[in-house]
């Protein structure tokens, strides 16, 4: 993997069935952990979910093209 050769991954978006039957999209990053001897010794994981601010960029985007509809 690449945060095991001491690479950051960088950020993706990934798609997850939470236990109650939603779809919930998630924003993660990797990153490797060194310790003091500059060997890599874990990963860093971060995560969120970003499953509304999703749903509220695809309203706004909704809501601007109707506007464009709307005016031209």
């Amino acid at each position: 993997a690449p945060v095991l050769r001491g690479e950051r991954t960088g950020y993706a978006e990934l798609s997850h069935l939470s236990p109650d039957g939603d779809v919930r999209q998630l924003g993660v990053s990797l990153a490797p952990l060194r310790g003091a001897d500059g060997a890599i010794e874990g990963a860093s994981v971060i995560g969120r979910d970003i499953t509304e601010f999703n749903r509220m960029l695809a309203a706004r985007a909704r809501s601007a093209a109707l506007e464009r509809a709307v005016l031209d």
